[in-house]
């Protein structure tokens, strides 16, 4: 059969770079970077713990998923004597606390960073400005379910500021542990 004459067709996928979809990807960005920069403070956290031993950072790295690092920090908690938890409570309570908002921000952060957006036209007619980012929910993928019907740029932003925060906190747990004129941290307010 000859295809002299019909003309091919090719269809294209997003790509992403239209107007509506930058503060999408700012906030989606600066929250996986803000995620990312809090399991590097709790690097520096666990290496503080177990006294400044590059081993251990050589065991934190070895870790490929981000829930097995935390859960390095945990292991260490519960396998410390009473003894040790009653000369500084708040050390094991707080951190047990921080890696506890961590674990609830794991999901979040997974539909966040995982979640395929699409955009679409909320009216019959083509009109330029109606259109908006959504999750693309299409073909069933169970993260984007999860974010339909949320305000996403509020949500990518808050969860962004909350990862913030307790970057901040694990930051001044250690600096607390390693100066003695650090005082104690306060637990942030999510």
């Amino acid at each position: 059969m000859s295809t002299a004459g019909k003309r091919e067709i090719r269809h294209r996928a997003l790509r992403f770079e239209s107007k509506q979809f930058k503060p999408y990807a700012t906030a989606i960005g600066l929250f996986v970077l803000a995620w990312n920069d809090l399991h590097e403070t709790l690097a520096v956290l666990y290496w503080t713990l177990l006294g400044f031993d590059d081993k251990v950072l050589d065991r934190w790295n070895e870790a490929k998923f981000d829930h097995k690092k935390r859960a390095l920090i945990t292991r260490w908690t519960k396998s410390m004597p009473n003894k040790s938890k009653a000369l500084m409570p708040h050390l094991y309570d707080d951190l047990d606390w921080l890696i506890e908002q961590i674990d609830s921000l794991a999901e979040p952060r997974n539909d966040t960073a995982h979640s395929p957006l699409t955009i679409i036209n909320d009216t019959f007619f083509v009109k330029p400005g109606l259109f908006r980012i959504t999750p693309n929910t299409t073909w069933g993928n169970s993260r984007a379910k999860r974010l339909l019907g949320k305000k996403l740029l509020t949500e990518f932003r808050q969860h962004r500021k909350t990862a913030s925060k307790l970057a901040d906190f694990a930051v001044n747990i250690e600096r607390s542990l390693v100066d003695e004129h650090t005082p104690w941290p306060e637990r942030p307010g999510l």
